[in-house]
C-alpha cells in the first residue's frame, strides 16, 4: 500500500510541474506573439514558429489581446502554487506576502501597457522593456505565492 502512495505523491508532484511547464510554454508563445519584432525574425525558424503560433490562435483565440493569454498564464501558475506544499518561513508574515503579491501581479499584467508605447518608442526597446518587465513580475509573483499557499492552507497536503 504505501508503494501506491508513493506513486501517488510521485505523479501529483509531477502534475504541478506539468501545469508550470504549460505556462513557461504559454508565456515563451505570449512573447513570440507579442514581440515578434525582437525575437521572430532574428531565428532561423520564424516560418514554422508563424505558422504553429497562427493555428494554436485559430483553435484556442488565446492572442486575441494581450490580456487574454497573460490571464491564462496567470491562472496557471497560481495553479502550480496552489497544489505546492509551499514553504513554511516563521519570520514572513501574512501583511507581507498580501503587501507583495498585489505589486507583483500589476508588474505582471501592468507590462501589457508598454505594448501600446510601440508608436511612440522603437518598437525593439519597447518589446526588450516588455520582455525583462513581464520576466520579473513573473519571477517575482512565485516566491510570495509559495508562502501564501501556506498560510492559506496550513495543512495542506500535494494537490498536485
Amino acid at each position: 500500500m504505501s508503494g501506491l502512495i508513493i506513486k501517488e505523491k510521485e505523479g501529483n508532484a509531477l502534475g504541478g510541474k506539468l501545469l508550470l511547464i504549460i505556462a513557461i510554454l504559454l508565456l515563451i508563445f505570449h512573447f513570440l506573439w507579442f514581440c515578434h519584432v525582437i525575437i521572430a525574425e532574428s531565428l532561423p525558424i520564424r516560418g514554422f514558429i508563424y505558422t504553429f503560433l497562427t493555428k494554436l490562435h485559430r483553435q484556442f483565440k488565446l492572442f486575441n489581446t494581450s490580456i487574454l493569454s497573460k490571464i491564462m498564464i496567470y491562472f496557471l501558475i497560481f495553479l502550480n502554487l496552489l497544489g505546492l506544499k509551499g514553504k513554511i518561513v516563521p519570520n514572513v508574515k501574512r501583511q507581507k506576502i498580501m503587501a507583495d503579491a498585489p505589486l507583483w501581479t500589476a508588474l505582471f499584467m501592468g507590462s501589457i501597457f508598454l505594448l501600446y508605447l510601440k508608436e511612440a518608442f522603437t518598437p525593439i526597446l519597447i518589446d526588450t522593456f516588455y520582455i525583462i518587465v513581464t520576466l520579473v513580475g513573473s519571477l517575482l509573483l512565485v516566491k510570495p505565492g509559495q508562502h501564501m499557499s501556506r498560510l492559506l492552507l496550513p495543512n495542506l497536503k500535494m494537490i498536485f
